[in-house]
């Protein structure tokens, strides 16, 4: 595997396709489509079969949860395989299967170059909005929130791999893509950067408290300046967080509509519809949706609908938890994954691919070892 050179292009071929396909010069391109599908196919036959031979064991209670909750869905809601709900699901196991491929049958270089490709993309569409700076153009698409997945996961890969990128480059492109995110108009992105801060600082609480211990005069150096411009940083936080819509409208239009969605969702959401949920029912409106995705799985599929997606991510996101800091992009990744989610329809698990590299390296961690040592893995 590690010598499959064909192999590592199409992993290579993989976050440029991901990333070009969440801006609007590619977005409505069907070529686009089917050469994702392909490399996402290829892969998950290259890797993910391995995988699951390999790691049976690990993989079995995830495996069992995407099929009851395939079932549940399609037999019990009757929804059909294409429903994102059912498709995508699926798709993210495919994910960590090929992330765990990765870090089992190939050096650690593979990924570090996968990563490092990514953030360059990244770092392209970032510039791509910049030059076409008018929110309307990712409005349109409806890819806001897709690209600021991309952008996120970029962001955690320059602040905890910055030894991979050239000296001075991992500095521009994070500016780079905390620029692009705060021009983005999602909130959600926002809040989920800021959670992920503040998560970052709690596994590096030791770290920060040691390099403050032995330098004072930085230390000192940097509360003054942290003091001097902390009235800007709430400037730029305030106008992208929108928080003038909020004190002019109120809230319900600065939530851009959802909370009347969560209202009008749980006035259906009756004990009647309490085990099943209210999709397929006569009193569910058409396009009826609610954007935030706890709350769109359980009044749309009821208590088993939402226990099947839950304990699908509680699985995954347990197995990295307990790796602690030698996880900390995989969990931040998870973090933003689930900040998002409260504010969106499909996240974590989709629209699309927005948010499947994000599974990717949550496979990965699940079984990276540390040094790297392909004996040292066991079922």
């Amino acid at each position: 595997m590690g010598n499959n050179r064909l192999t590592h292009i199409i992993l290579y071929s993989l976050p440029v396709v991901i990333v070009l396909s969440n801006i609007e010069l590619f977005a409505s391109n069907s070529i686009r489509k089917a050469l994702l599908y392909f490399l996402f196919g290829t892969l998950v036959f290259s890797y993910g079969l391995k995988s699951l031979s390999r790691f049976s064991n690990r993989f079995k209670p995830l495996l069992v949860v995407t099929f009851l909750t395939m079932l549940y869905m399609m037999l019990i809601k009757h929804l059909p395989f294409t429903e994102d709900f059912v498709m995508y699901i699926l798709m993210d196991l495919g994910m960590l299967l090929i992330g765990a491929g990765v870090a089992v049958f190939d050096d650690k270089k593979v990924f570090e170059r996968l990563i490092k490709i990514y953030v360059y993309i990244s770092a392209f569409s970032c510039l791509y909005y910049r030059s076409n700076y008018d929110v309307s153009v990712v409005y349109g698409f409806e890819l806001k929130h897709s690209m600021a997945a991309n952008v996120i996961f970029a962001m955690w890969i320059i602040i905890t791999k910055r030894y991979i990128f050239p000296k001075y480059m991992w500095f521009i492109v994070l500016a780079l893509h905390i620029f692009a995110i705060l021009n983005l108009n999602s909130r959600s992105a926002i809040v989920s950067m800021i959670s992920g801060l503040l998560f970052l600082a709690y596994f590096k609480r030791i770290d920060i408290y040691t390099f403050c211990k032995r330098h004072k005069s930085i230390f000192l150096f940097s509360i003054v300046i942290l003091l001097i411009i902390i009235p800007f940083v709430l400037s730029v936080l305030s106008e992208a967080l929108r928080l003038d819509v909020l004190n002019e409208r109120g809230a319900e239009s600065y939530s851009a509509d959802r909370i009347p969605m969560i209202i009008e969702g749980l006035d259906y959401y009756t004990l009647d519809y309490f085990l099943f949920g209210i999709y397929g029912e006569s009193i569910l409106p058409k396009e009826f949706y609610i954007e935030c995705f706890p709350l769109e799985i359980v009044i749309k599929y009821g208590v088993f609908g939402g226990f099947f997606y839950f304990l699908w991510l509680y699985i995954v996101s347990n197995n990295i938890i307990k790796k602690g800091k030698d996880a900390i992009l995989a969990i931040l990744c998870l973090v933003s994954l689930f900040v998002i989610s409260l504010f969106t329809q499909h996240a974590p698990i989709g629209p699309g691919t927005a948010y499947s590299f994000g599974w990717l390296i949550v496979g990965y961690y699940t079984h990276f070892i540390k040094p790297y040592n392909k004996n040292a893995v066991k079922n």
